[in-house]
């Protein structure tokens, strides 16, 4: 049998290199055609099946992000909190430095009750972030839900307020610091605690000094009817009318 020549050999390499090719197209295609089935299936919450779209993708590719991404939040839906940390921890080793995956690791250990931890991720990420990235509003708001639930209403208030900055001082984006300031007022009343109610209604008040319209008006109206309120439950009725 006579050795292949040369023009046939080149044509073996030249046919290897289509068919890789070729399969790379087809492998890329089905990875878009699962992920949209996936993406598809969790707009209507059908949880099962976009989980299983996304199995079959991180079979062929098990460091595709975006299927990493969704499959973390399919977990988290699903109660299961120990698997979306382990996932999480899949991103983390592909890009440690990304923001949107440190957020979603943060979100992760809130789930599990290791706010503290997360409290820290996201401090890190304020440092390093700009105030007019896309990642830095999502990160304050978490930062903040997570110090009130720690009961830590000041800070939580403070890193409302870095938000609303952030969203060029829109009076809307007044309302998280707001409710930090009022569930802490709410939080000394259960405590017997009048005058440090009274100190935390007087900080919320104190958000709006600056702010015009009718958002900021019916704000602080609200608040001095709570106000006035607390005067009442501790006695002050003269201080109430006032």
């Amino acid at each position: 049998m006579s050795s292949p020549t040369r023009l046939q050999v080149l044509y073996f390499f030249v046919f290897l290199m289509a068919a890789n090719w070729c399969s790379a197209e087809t492998q890329s295609d089905k990875i878009k055609l699962y992920f949209g089935i996936a993406e598809g299936n969790y707009l209507i919450r059908d949880l099962s099946g976009a989980e299983l779209a996304l199995n079959q993708i991180l079979r062929t590719d098990s460091q595709h992000i975006p299927s990493l991404r969704l499959l973390t939040r399919i977990q988290l839906e699903q109660g299961q909190s120990q698997t979306a940390f382990e996932t999480t921890q899949k991103l983390l080793l592909i890009d440690p430095d990304s923001p949107e995956d440190q957020l979603l690791h943060a979100l992760v250990l809130g789930n599990l009750d290791r706010r503290k931890e997360g409290i820290q991720i996201l401090n890190s990420l304020i440092e390093r972030l700009p105030k007019d990235s896309k990642h830095y509003a999502a990160v304050t708001q978490m930062l903040g839900l997570f110090q009130m639930a720690e009961s830590n209403w000041d800070a939580a208030a403070e890193t409302f307020y870095q938000r609303y900055q952030s969203l060029g001082n829109k009076v809307e984006n007044l309302e998280l610091a707001t409710e930090a300031y009022t569930e802490k007022a709410k939080t000394a009343l259960a405590q017997n605690d009048a005058d440090a109610a009274l100190k935390a209604i007087k900080q919320a008040i104190a958000l709006y000094a600056n702010s015009s319209g009718t958002v900021a008006l019916n704000r602080r109206r609200e608040l001095r009817i709570m106000q006035a309120q607390i005067h009442v439950q501790a006695g002050n009725t003269n201080q109430a009318i006032d």
